[in-house]
């Protein structure tokens, strides 16, 4: 006879800052094995533009890792040689779309799913290829937080601003 495997399967909505996420839980009342992971929000929550590409790419790589949990992520970032720590919180936000955090954060999470992805995938490749996502998604933030005469002002001030120690 063949073995078979039965799978329970639960889907639950959960309320998260005027969004809703979906966490997909399954279990294999077989073996035992609990599979959990953020799903790719819908485009209802995140409409196409950078931001939803750059979370596209994202999910493609938590995927390929097997959907590790929130805290695995947290810890092996904090357990790592990274220039920066990323809280399972943040892990969390970042996958949902809810935030679009400072790069360091966000590279670290790459370079970590990277190293767990099945085949494992270069770090470096992949962050210089999320660099790229994760410009467009923060001048796209940037763009629609800000008029474009504050644009400009931001643009004059940064220029203004002095180089080197002031004499």
């Amino acid at each position: 006879f063949a073995d078979t495997m039965q799978l329970n399967v639960d889907v639950a909505l959960l309320p998260c800052q005027a969004r809703s996420i979906v966490v997909l839980t399954i279990i294999d009342t077989w073996g035992g094995a609990v599979v959990t992971g953020v799903a790719l929000p819908g485009e209802d929550l995140l409409p196409a533009g950078p931001h939803r590409a750059l979370l596209e790419a994202l999910h493609s790589l938590y995927e390929g890792a097997g959907k590790p949990g929130l805290r695995r992520i947290a810890a092996g970032i904090t357990n790592g040689e990274y220039r920066d720590t990323v809280s399972h919180e943040k892990v969390g936000a970042l996958l949902r779309g809810a935030s679009l955090p400072g790069w360091l954060k966000v590279e670290c999470v790459v370079r970590q799913l990277a190293v767990w992805h099945n085949p494992r995938l270069d770090p470096d490749e992949e962050a210089a290829r999320f660099t790229t996502l994760w410009l467009a998604a923060d001048r796209a933030r940037r763009g629609s937080e800000s008029s474009p005469g504050m644009a400009a002002l931001d643009s004059v001030f940064l220029t203004s601003v002095p180089m080197g120690p002031v004499v």
